[in-house]
């Protein structure tokens, strides 16, 4: 995001009338517990959360390596895995939905309708499961990756999360999609077709969020 975040972390730009984290944080009931995991300018993000949400519940957990060699979103969210040991939802910092999200009762997969394939992870349905998942470029898939997934068996999530970490040497570029691509051929994932989704991880992209929400 350039200069936008020249100065603080994405998580903290202004959607509308607040941060988008706070899209994220008032998505899900008053008594949800989060699990924070902080690096680029991690003090900002916790400080908001803890002045602007003191009934909220969070555990906050630092990532000493969040760029440049060994990191990666992956790496990063292995860092919670103490404190998911049970089912969970992974929110992507930069995915805003606008509508209810499910408990992770079941396995579920966010996905969006839209164009735009060539710059997403994707992923193709048979009946109401999940079949493949596609690394960005994918022409036409059923939908599109956005960054916001149920897991409810987590001790394989985690399983995989260490297998992956190791088996690709801690690259830079591992992240949710390349544990979920080995995750659907051991459990099943279903479809949640989300219809308000906002992605703010790109200049072009975070300037239609702002249009939309403002």
């Amino acid at each position: 995001l350039g200069d936008f975040t020249k100065y603080t972390n994405k998580s903290l730009l202004r959607i509308g009338n607040k941060p988008a984290i706070s899209y994220i944080v008032e998505s899900y009931p008053i008594e949800t517990k989060y699990v924070i995991t902080l690096g680029y300018f991690g003090t900002q993000v916790k400080d908001f959360l803890e002045i602007a949400y003191p009934e909220r519940e969070f555990e906050f957990v630092w990532v000493e390596k969040f760029e440049g060699e060994g990191s990666s979103l992956l790496y990063s969210i292995s860092h919670a895995k103490k404190s998911l040991q049970e089912p969970f939802i992974f929110h992507a910092s930069d995915t805003i939905v606008i509508e209810e999200i499910p408990a992770p009762t079941e396995n579920w997969n966010a996905g969006y309708k839209g164009s735009g394939s060539s710059s997403y992870a994707s992923f193709d349905v048979l009946g109401e499961k999940i079949s493949i998942l596609y690394e960005k470029g994918n022409l036409n898939p059923d939908f599109l990756h956005i960054g916001l997934v149920g897991i409810n068996d987590y001790k394989i999530f985690w399983d995989l999360v260490e297998v992956t970490l190791k088996e690709q040497n801690f690259a830079f570029h591992l992240g949710d999609v390349d544990v979920l691509k080995k995750m659907i051929t051991k459990a099943n994932f279903k479809v949640y077709h989300t219809k308000n989704w906002y992605d703010i991880g790109n200049v072009d992209k975070l300037t239609e969020a702002k249009s939309a929400l403002d």
